[in-house]
Formats: C-alpha cells, structure tokens, sequence
C-alpha cells in the first residue's frame, strides 16, 4: 500500500518517523505531503530524516485536491481534525476514494474541562485583531482551498454551506478549533486517540463510536520498553546533569510549555520571570533547576537570570525525569511520562498561572503549588495514579505504533472494520 502522512509543514515529522518504520518493514511505501510554502519558502522535494517530503509546490498547484489527486495514495494519516484545511484535505480524499486516519498528536481530550480548555482557545484565538492579522492568510490560501475540495465533492449539500462554515470559524474560532461546526466535513475514517479517556471527546465532535479506536501514544513505547529494560544509566544524561547525580544534586525538571509562542496570554517577559521565580524559590531548598523546553519554544528568548540553571530543548526527556527529585509544568502531556516513571508531579497555581487549567490537580496526579514563596510539596505515589494511568494511559507497553499501523492498513483487503473499539485495560 502507498501510505500518505498529511501535515501542515515539516516540523512535525517526529510523530511519523516510527511509524514510517514499521510501515516500511511491512513493505508499504511511505511519503510525507505538506502545505509549508502556504507559511514560508520550503523545498518542494526533500528526504527529511528518511522520509520522502513533497511540499505542494512540488504538483504546480496551491489545491490540495490536485495536490492528492496527482499523487493517489491508498491512505492519509492526519495529525490534524478541526481546521478549514483539514476539511479541504477530507473531501478531496472522500471524492478521490482515498481512505483517511486521524493520530490525535497531543492531549486535547479533557472531556471534563472542555469548557475551560474553550475558553483558554477563545482567549488565544478569538480576538479581533488576530483575527484580522490572519485575513490574507485565509484569503489566500484556506478558504480557495476549501472551497476547492468542497466543490470537486460529488456530494456536496448545496452551495451555501462552506459560506456558513466560514461565518461560523470567524464568529468563533476558539469554540471551532475544539468542536468545530459541521462536523461531517472533518471526520476521518478513522479516529485513532492515545487513551480510553480521550474517546467520549471525539464522539462528541463528531465521530462516530465505531470509528474510534484506542492505540494508546507512540512517543511513550520508546519509555515502556526502556522501563521493561531498566535503561537509564546516567550517561545518557546531559554533562551537567549528570554531574548533579555524581554529586547527589537533586535536581527538579520545569517541563516548559510554549505559551507566548501559541498566544496563550503570556509574553517571554512573562515566561522569563515565571522561571525566575521557579528557580529562586527551588534554590531556598537546595534544589537546581533544570528546564526542558518545549519543541516549538524559541530557545533563544529564554533568558533566566540565575546562572545555574540548566536550560536543554533537544536532549531526552525521559532521562531527565528519571532521575530528577519530582517535575514543575502547567498542562504538558509530557506529565503522562513522569506518572509512567512515579514521579511527582507540581502544577503552579500563581500569577497567569492561576489561569491554566488545573485538570492534573483534578485528575489527582498533580498537586497545586499556591505559594510561589514557598517550597512546593509533591505528593507521593497513590491509588489515584493506577487509575489515572488505565483511564488517560491506557496502553502501558511498547505497543502504540504496532497498533496504529495496523488501523491504518485495515483496507489493504479493502474490508472496513465495523466493531465498537475495545475500552483497553492498563495491565
């Protein structure tokens, strides 16, 4: 089969490299397709980290629908499901006979903060001169795209609808970006989630029960098979790090959550005195700092002002976790990583961070730390922690990508798989 993995540029190949290579072992050919030059200059071909990349430069055209039809793989594996393009991307793919997958690539399923998380969307999104600031972009590029697709679809429901779709993404885009309006448009063949949690979530967007299957996350196999092997010497860690577990340093992990990079309210003065303080604070107690920058974090305007604190964005983090005295974060799913590893895990609860949502002090796995002038105090390991992990885990061995990719090649015989998803256990 002739696998196609969709996203809207480059940067997010990470997500595909595994599966690349356990499609590639099967025998399936695999290539990636994006839309990165609708942002910036990208080359039109490239083999990026092993995987065959074409922009939509590469086709000569600015449609996706043209962009698949020249291309025709047997499926799309999608790391997306809510926005205009995705919709562009769905309906040339139904009209062209190509079958679609959805790979939920981060935790959005909090089924029962969704009206928080909507209003922290809102917050981001909503604004009206942000609105304004993408109007070209949307002229442009989305809506000729979706437009396009919508059109080509031999069963399109009159010539009104994508009008409405589009009144109703600038009314509110926050409300669109997690429940978006006509849903019929987005959903994939298949809608494949990390944890039995997030399946309510995505039937309420609008997938169907049968649709949805649980393959639990694939960026954890690599920890749960290091865990089945006990593969975490310290050499593995950064120098300095290392040298803190020679010395018997403790250390505390700030798992860094990109917020002035995504428009989350915060400014880099904002994020640059909350590590600031983090550190000054952890200090009193004779603990170092040790940040791990998120992927899409510009590492260059995080400025801390206390010289020992150690500042990595590419470096594991899993090794990072494993030795550290407990971890600090907002609402990273990093956090599922420490609970898999039984560390304690703290949520600040002070300045704009009084806003975040606090859904792992909810969920029990996380305890709130009130007082930026006091010491935290992490909670130890509970019962709470084994139902969190069967509920919002799920899958707990190095099994996640061997699941996806055999979701995406159920139509190798061209028969649907019509069964309800099994609720998996943790064990």
């Amino acid at each position: 089969m002739k696998i196609a993995f969709f996203d809207y540029w480059t940067r997010g190949h990470a997500n595909f490299l595994p599966i690349k290579e356990e499609l590639s072992k099967r025998g399936h050919s695999v290539l990636l397709l994006h839309i990165g030059s609708f942002r910036s200059p990208h080359p039109a071909t490239e083999i990026n980290h092993g995987i065959e990349t074409r922009d939509i430069s590469f086709y000569k055209t600015k449609f996706i629908f043209n962009m698949l039809k020249a291309e025709r793989p047997d499926v799309i594996l999608s790391l997306n499901t809510t926005y205009i393009f995705d919709r562009a991307m769905v309906l040339a793919a139904r009209e062209l006979g190509i079958k679609t997958v959805y790979l939920m690539h981060g935790n959005r399923a909090w089924q029962e903060q969704s009206a928080a998380r909507i209003d922290l969307a809102r917050d981001s999104y909503n604004p009206l001169p942000r609105r304004l600031a993408k109007a070209w972009k949307y002229l442009v590029d989305v809506i000729p795209n979706y437009f396009y697709s919508y059109f080509h679809y031999s069963n399109r429901q009159g010539w009104q609808k994508p009008f409405r779709v589009m009144l109703r993404y600038f009314i509110d885009p926050g409300l669109c970006f997690h429940f978006p309006p006509y849903a019929d448009e987005i959903v994939h063949d298949k809608c494949l989630v990390y944890a039995n949690s997030d399946v309510d979530h995505f039937c309420k967007m609008g997938y169907q029960r049968r649709q949805v299957a649980v393959t639990g996350n694939p960026k954890m196999d690599g920890l749960h098979r290091r865990l089945q092997q006990n593969d975490f010497s310290v050499q593995k860690l950064p120098k300095a790090v290392a040298q803190l577990v020679a010395s018997k340093q403790d250390y505390v992990v700030l798992i860094e959550d990109s917020f002035p990079e995504t428009r989350n309210g915060w400014t880099n003065e904002d994020r640059n005195q909350y590590l600031d303080q983090v550190a000054t604070t952890l200090a009193t107690g004779g603990l170092r700092l040790v940040v791990k920058v998120h992927p899409s974090s510009n590492l260059e305007s995080i400025q801390v002002r206390d010289p020992q604190v150690l500042v990595y964005q590419n470096e594991a983090l899993d090794d990072l976790l494993y030795h550290c005295k407990y971890c600090v974060t907002h609402y990273s799913t990093a956090v599922n990583q420490a609970v898999v590893l039984n560390k304690a895990v703290v949520q600040p609860r002070w300045g704009k961070s009084a806003k975040i949502i606090d859904y792992y002090i909810h969920r029990k796995v996380a305890s709130a730390w009130n007082d930026p002038l006091q010491l935290p105090r992490p909670q130890g390991p509970s019962a709470s922690l084994e139902a969190y992990k069967e509920e919002y885990i799920s899958v707990v061995k190095p099994e996640a990508v061997s699941n996806i990719v055999t979701q995406i090649l159920q139509w190798e015989d061209q028969k649907l798989c019509s069964t309800e998803p099994e609720r998996l256990s943790g064990s």
